[in-house]
């Protein structure tokens, strides 16, 4: 009877690795994307909201998460189309990407702004404006379909593209581009963390409204279709938990007082205007 009940837990034992040894695994693959999933360093893993909802994501559906190193997003998506990485996050919904991937919708989308210099007097509150500048937007991003259309207008020496949200902010500040198109609240959080920024942009006076796929989109690869079901069970139930809602709200709804508003000097620019002390003047 020993011998049979010993036998016995050998068996569940057995069945119990295999079963782990067999759950697939599904490779996400990112970039940097400040507020949202963040690579702090090059030997730690990122985190961020995305970080914890794709945990969750994996857990509730029944695979295992391997997160990539940061990887830039045209990379992603040429590996997505290969079928080399299986997730990506943070979309916006194109045709094209619909073409090789499930795309899962999970929140609601914020649209992009427009960013300038805080010494920038051109106005910009029109898409009819952005005519009349150099303009930077990073590369593999999609915007809303007006902004897409002013870029492609744009001759290839007004156009910039740069890797990251970071690079098209350093383009402005040297001087190099006169406008970055941006996602709203990601860009507003790389401002505010990021001490070199701060004061130094300003908001075009420019919203536009969206009118189909007003949402953000989670990219499965079309040969891991069969994860569909499953993942948008599990995004549902996220949803009704409010889990969503807790993990991007406070993120989405940062509006940073290091942007210069309206009617406001940079500090710089205050600076400058001050009357200069002459040596030996104290206070």
């Amino acid at each position: 009877m020993q011998q049979f009940g010993t036998v016995c837990c050998w068996i569940a034992l057995l069945w119990s690795g295999t079963t782990f040894a067999q759950t697939p695994v599904l490779r996400w693959c990112l970039d940097n994307f400040p507020g949202f999933h963040e690579f702090s360093a090059p030997n730690l893993p990122p985190t961020g909201p995305s970080v914890v909802l794709m945990q969750q994501l994996a857990q509730r559906a029944g695979f295992t998460l391997q997160i990539s190193d940061q990887t830039p997003s045209a990379r992603c998506f040429r590996d997505m189309q290969s079928g080399q990485t299986d997730l990506m996050s943070n979309l916006n919904y194109t045709e094209e990407r619909a073409g090789y991937m499930v795309m899962l919708p999970y929140r609601k989308r914020l649209p992009e702004a427009v960013f300038l210099r805080a010494d920038e007097t051109r106005p910009v509150n029109s898409v009819a404006d952005l005519q009349a500048l150099r303009l930077v937007s990073v590369r593999g991003f999609s915007y809303h379909p007006e902004y897409m259309q002013a870029l492609s207008a744009r001759p290839l020496t007004e156009r910039i593209e740069v890797a990251s949200i970071a690079d098209g902010l350093l383009m402005l500040t040297k001087g190099r581009g006169d406008a970055l198109i941006a996602p709203a609240a990601s860009t507003s959080f790389l401002i505010e963390s990021d001490e070199k920024f701060h004061f130094k942009f300003r908001k075009a006076g420019l919203t536009l409204t969206l009118n189909d796929h007003r949402f953000v989109y989670l990219g499965l690869a079309k040969n891991q279709a069969q994860w569909g079901p499953r993942l948008q069970q599990a995004i549902k139930t996220l949803q009704d938990e409010g889990i969503i809602d807790q993990l991007y709200g406070p993120r989405e709804a940062v509006e940073s007082d290091k942007i210069v508003q309206p009617g406001q000097q940079s500090p710089a620019a205050t600076a400058s205007s001050q009357p200069i002390q002459q040596a030996g003047d104290a206070s």
